[in-house]
């Protein structure tokens, strides 16, 4: 089991001295920099000509809050906000637990716009669990309204993993009254749904898969589909990866040889700005790259940076949090300090710790001091490192939450004992150092008995 040394028990009494000080300035609440945030996203998604709402809507539907989904029902609800509407279906397409809410003013979008019914049509396929949901979709697509509308709404049955699904799909693929457009799509749901492309169009084979799958038990004929599917998605992924690294490669390429740097400045924001999340945490990684290099970091790519820390994908999260944290960028604290407060990801939680421990800004303490109650070890590392940087600070301007913040290290110290705990319980004594709170010492001098048997 790894020990703390006796040299630096002994070193940490030696330098404990009480803290002094008087209350730092006041600093703006997290509440407010998180209602200005929310102000933005609201403008944007009312902007008719605003260029980022489908991120705009990603990121108001990650919140998972009523402030944000009411934004999101006034938008989705505007007949004269047709982007935005757009944006807010698509948004609730990559949510895997959208809230119910939603369900009417997505029904209220199926109809002559295209678009705007596909993507309404795939949100509301993520209600999977929802009977009622179901029905009035296969209502829709039994109707008589335009059959591109149909159509839409029919290829989405085939991400719903559901036998009454299949009943519907072979309804209109056997049907000889409906037009080839509903019929394709009918096929080409179930070759979404089973992988089994060589199927592709052919009637009679379809026919004869459900006569073989049919009597099934529900759960059986779901694991089934699933097991098959998951062979084909691994081959998916490693393709994928593939891509990546080439598109990394490709980009990395184009963004050395730019030749002037307006141009650089200029192909490195696109980067920053586009629609996939790869693409934007390639971005954030090249300048990582940069600072690594000593190369300054244009102030537009600062700036937009700093509006990344809210990404709505969680990788990009934590690549803009790394390269935040490298920058030591003062003026990202707020954004920063807003998405730790709403992060869910314990690993981008983690790096944004590192990127306030960093930030030589006091408002940081109090949300840090939350970590070390995390049950994970390495969230608790995350936190006492983070405030082993802010501890001398602390220490120089507000004694009480020295002594609060003090108190808290050597509660979460004693509660780490475990063998696993150990690295928590070094990394939490190691920031009570910078705080040279002399009312430590009986507690250095306990863990040097423990240690070494004697003092």
């Amino acid at each position: 089991m790894k020990r703390i040394s006796i040299p630096s028990l002994v070193l940490l009494a030696t330098l404990c001295v009480l803290p002094k000080g008087e209350l730092a300035p006041a600093q703006t609440s997290a509440a407010e920099t998180g209602q200005r945030e929310l102000d933005h996203l609201r403008a944007t998604m009312e902007d008719p000509v605003a260029a980022d709402k489908d991120e705009a809507a990603r990121r108001l539907v990650a919140r998972n809050r009523p402030d944000a989904r009411a934004i999101l029902l006034s938008v989705i609800s505007d007949a004269g906000n047709r982007s935005g509407q757009l944006a807010v279906a698509k948004a609730i397409a990559g949510d895997p637990s959208p809230d119910a809410q939603f369900i009417s003013p997505l029904f209220a979008l199926l109809g002559p716009d295209r678009p705007l019914t596909e993507a309404a049509a795939q949100a509301l396929a993520q209600y999977k669990t929802n009977p009622e949901v179901f029905r009035r979709l296969d209502d829709f697509a039994r109707s008589k309204v335009r059959d591109q509308a149909r159509a839409a709404v029919i290829r989405v049955f085939g991400t719903l993993y559901d036998k009454r699904a299949v009943g519907a799909l072979l309804y209109f693929l056997r049907s000889p009254d409906e037009s080839p457009t509903v019929r394709n799509a009918a096929a080409d749901a179930l070759v979404e749904m089973t992988g089994l492309r060589e199927y592709g169009r052919d009637v009679q084979r379809w026919e004869e898969w459900w006569t073989a799958n049919a009597n099934k038990p529900e759960d059986q004929w779901r694991t089934d589909l699933l097991q098959n599917r998951a062979t084909r998605f691994d081959a998916v992924q490693r393709a994928h990866a593939e891509l990546l690294q080439e598109t990394r490669t490709l980009l990395a390429e184009q963004y050395q040889s730019a030749g002037s740097e307006e141009k650089r400045v200029d192909l490195l924001l696109r980067i920053l700005r586009s629609n996939q999340p790869e693409v934007r945490s390639i971005g954030a990684q090249f300048v990582y790259e940069d600072l690594e290099n000593n190369k300054l970091v244009p102030a537009a790519a600062k700036e937009r940076l700093r509006l990344m820390i809210g990404d709505s994908d969680r990788g990009v999260r934590q690549e803009v949090a790394r390269t935040l944290y490298r920058m030591n960028d003062k003026e990202a604290f707020d954004a920063l300090l807003i998405q730790f407060g709403q992060e869910t990801d314990p690993d981008v939680k983690r790096a944004i710790a590192a990127a306030l421990g960093s930030s030589r800004n006091m408002a940081a303490v109090e949300p840090l001091l939350t970590l070390l109650s995390d049950p994970s070890f390495a969230t608790q590392v995350a936190g006492a490192n983070a405030l082993h940087e802010l501890a001398p600070l602390v220490r120089d301007n507000n004694g009480p939450l020295a002594i609060a913040m003090a108190d808290k290290l050597v509660s979460t110290y004693n509660k780490s004992s475990t063998v696993s705990g150990e690295t928590a319980r070094a990394a939490c004594i190691e920031a009570t150092v910078p705080l040279k709170d002399g009312r430590l010492m009986p507690f250095y001098l306990d863990q040097l008995r423990d240690r070494s048997g004697a003092v």
